[in-house]
């Protein structure tokens, strides 16, 4: 729904998105000029040319640049804007429009050679990942100082380099789910598949339906699924075919509503049994950070 409003002859004048607005009977006599200029003053073959050039850019650069793309159009727009309302020629307004998004990209990404090809989408430098400056020699240096590190027998490396690291990477509730693990061992998971007679049919409805969040005491019950691709990709935790030696643990995991509700939402389902386990290179994590030089905590898992 648009209202009325009235704007002041300056042409600094501005809508809510931050626009140049211009007045309508400017307007209407701006496009009559263009109108003109084209039928009396252009060179018909090299409007037809620049237009062509112009529909070749905004196109490219549409499909390419995004949200930068439309940024980047409402700004030259605003360009033409003011430049018909100056009274240029209608040549000189496609030049112009030519040569800022030319511009535009070139500066901001970079992706115009000096010819104005379009030449393929880069990121903007600033925002690029900040790579070590290293050469094939600075990583065999590298490499060769920890061989003899670790032939050297009064080297003494107390945990992990990379630890330190990790911990910046976790969640507090995350922390909790691997000490629980640690501590208790592995944890029941379920998948929720349809039964099916019909080899390789069976369809999986529900995966990785567990309590371990509920059990860790964690405060985000909904990001557990998160949590725990999050654990297996610092190698932390893993998923394993293998079940629980204690089966009981299984009928608790099927009784909660989520499982029975999976299982309930097709005529024929079944539940496959899992478990997540600490890996070892979680078990010294754990054992390293999270838990104390005895292996133990002296506050509940579950507090």
């Amino acid at each position: 729904m648009s209202t009325d409003r009235e704007f002041p002859d300056d042409d600094r004048a501005r809508t809510d998105t931050g626009l140049p607005v211009v007045p309508t009977a400017r307007a209407v006599d701006a496009g009559r000029q263009m109108a003109d200029d084209l039928s009396l003053q252009a060179d018909p073959v090299r409007v037809v040319t620049a237009g062509v050039g112009l529909a070749r850019l905004t196109v490219g650069a549409t499909a390419r640049l995004g949200r930068w793309g439309l940024g980047a159009s409402m700004r030259i727009g605003n360009r033409v804007i003011k430049a018909a309302v100056a009274g240029e020629t209608a040549t000189s307004l496609l030049d112009d429009a030519t040569e800022a998004l030319r511009e535009q990209a070139r500066d901001l990404l970079g992706i115009v050679d000096d010819a104005g090809r379009v030449v393929g989408l880069q990121m903007p430098r600033e925002q690029h990942r900040a790579l070590p400056d290293r050469s094939a020699d600075d990583l065999q240096a590298k490499g060769a100082a920890l061989l003899e590190a670790s032939a050297d027998v009064t080297y003494d490396e107390p945990y992990h380099p990379a630890y330190a690291r990790i911990l910046d990477q976790m969640a507090p509730d995350e922390a909790r789910i691997l000490r629980l693990m640690e501590l208790e061992g592995p944890q029941a998971i379920v998948d929720v598949r349809t039964s099916s007679p019909i080899p390789g049919a069976s369809e999986l409805i529900e995966s990785d339906l567990n309590m371990v969040g509920a059990e860790a005491g964690c405060r985000y019950l909904d990001r557990v699924p998160a949590y725990l691709n999050n654990l297996q990709r610092l190698g932390l935790i893993a998923h394993s075919s293998d079940q629980v030696e204690d089966h009981s643990r299984y009928q608790v995991l099927e009784a909660q509503p989520d499982v029975l509700a999976a299982l309930r939402s097709h005529s024929r389902t079944k539940t496959i049994r899992k478990s997540l386990r600490v890996t070892p290179f979680g078990t010294d994590f754990a054992r390293t950070c999270l838990l104390g030089r005895g292996g133990t905590i002296d506050d509940p898992v579950s507090g």
